[in-house]
């Protein structure tokens, strides 16, 4: 009886002991929960909360205070009411692939959205540099100007040095390009004029 009763224990402990460990909540992880007195700072929603930065403004504040009704990933939680019905942020997993934020970007729908975050001028990205960059921080400017599509001096000079990195987005010459429609650079240049991508080296 005692060698079972010992053998019961021995069981116990090791599958206590192998019980993955929880992941800490904490203000850079959106947890489950968050304050009673946090989220009736908040709701309900004003108009002006739900139609202007003031709500933006209160998620960077605390992400747990949202994740409480809208989800820890934000695509609905307990409402059913998603982040992402309006605009695509919180980004998701990958986001930074450019068959992710280049193309949702590039669809049209959401452009104005992303720019409100990431435009040059976006006073809401100053008012929060830590949480966004602009599109020129990693590529050339987004959206291109007329000039530029039309075959500008910037794009003869990009496009030959890979210095704007067009193939990151534009990556068999079609991609990503809706003004273009299906042709991409076909559009313009015959398949033997578009100039091989070469990478971009800086002086020495």
């Amino acid at each position: 009886m005692r060698s079972k009763f010992l053998i019961l224990c021995a069981t116990i402990l090791v599958v206590a002991c192998n019980k993955p460990t929880p992941t800490a909540v904490t203000s850079e992880t959106p947890g489950r929960l968050a304050s009673s007195d946090a989220v009736a700072k908040v709701f309900p929603h004003s108009e002006e909360f739900k139609t202007t930065f003031l709500h933006g403004t209160e998620f960077l504040k605390d992400k747990k205070v949202c994740a409480q009704c809208h989800g820890i990933d934000f695509a609905g939680g307990s409402i059913n009411k998603s982040c992402l019905n309006c605009h695509p942020y919180p980004h998701q997993a990958r986001w930074a692939f450019p068959s992710n934020h280049g193309h949702t970007f590039t669809s049209g729908n959401q452009r104005e959205a992303c720019l409100k975050c990431h435009g040059e001028k976006s006073a809401f990205k100053e008012r929060h540099a830590q949480e966004f960059v602009s599109c020129s921080t990693c590529h050339t400017q987004i959206p291109h100007s007329q000039d530029f599509m039309e075959g500008g001096d910037d794009h003869y000079k990009q496009a030959r040095t890979y210095e704007g990195k067009c193939t990151s987005c534009h990556t068999d010459l079609k991609r990503n390009m809706p003004s273009a429609g299906e042709d991409g650079c076909y559009m313009c240049h015959s398949e033997g004029q578009i100039p091989i991508m070469q990478w971009h080296t800086k002086p020495k």
